[in-house]
């Protein structure tokens, strides 16, 4: 029994704020990065910055000297839509720092978070906004994550994760229910996010937002249409030290 198919669209019941579905929101993008991620920034970056009208960047234990734009000359193309923040003012929030500044936004907003060793293709954000919009702005989307199972007992380690993972590579029929969505692939009306996940403990940051999700009550749908997602880049797989 293929368990991604049993989870057609039509069964999705949202749950979410009522949110009304604007003709037009500015889309957030937040990423948080690491110095050993410098050898793949500047091609994730310019896969996502052609797409959104804003990005936080979140620059996680870098040198207090380290200049983006000096690093990247090509990026200052993008400079008006790139604000920085270190670590250094905010405290060292790993993932968690991509929603430092979720609170200030609202219904004029949608809030993509965004992986830093991740390819986006061109037609990403024009993808899942399209797809919010069909839901009206009333569920999250993401195209990478799981749904869970009767009798989990440890999400790290039981057998039955990997038959519920739903990845980015692999095409789905219809959208599925996705209890908890990749963050790197979230996508959804940023008034959705009443938390900026300040207080620790950091890190599994997918079961956190999943968690989150779960109690405010709102619905999250993987959506995979073939070839959504370029395959990650070799370039960004080096192994952290």
């Amino acid at each position: 029994m293929n368990l991604r198919k049993n989870k057609p669209a039509d069964t999705l019941r949202v749950h979410g704020p009522q949110s009304v579905a604007l003709r037009t929101r500015t889309v957030i993008g937040s990423m948080a990065t690491i110095p050993d991620r410098k050898h793949c920034l500047h091609t994730v970056l310019s896969s996502i910055l052609p797409q959104i009208d804003r990005l936080h960047l979140y620059l996680n234990n870098y040198d207090d000297n380290f200049d983006l734009f000096q690093e990247y000359p090509a990026l200052k193309t993008f400079r008006d839509k790139i604000h920085c923040t270190r670590s250094q003012k905010i405290g060292d929030r790993r993932e968690h720092a991509r929603f430092n500044d979720v609170l200030n936004y609202g219904k004029e907003y949608y809030f993509a978070c965004i992986d830093d060793d991740i390819i986006y293709p061109p037609d990403y954000i024009k993808r899942l906004s399209e797809k919010s919009k069909a839901y009206q702005d009333k569920i999250a989307l993401c195209v990478h994550g799981y749904s869970l199972w009767n009798n989990l007992q440890d999400f790290t380690s039981d057998r039955c994760r990997k038959s519920r993972y739903f990845h980015f590579e692999d095409e789905l029929d219809m959208d599925a229910l996705a209890d908890i969505p990749g963050t790197g692939t979230l996508f959804c009306p940023a008034e959705f996010l009443n938390n900026d996940f300040h207080d620790p403990p950091f890190g599994f940051n997918d079961l956190i937002i999943g968690n989150f999700f779960f109690r405010t009550k709102n619905t999250c749908c993987c959506h995979q249409p073939s070839k959504i997602m370029a395959e990650r880049h070799q370039e960004c797989f080096q192994p952290l030290q």
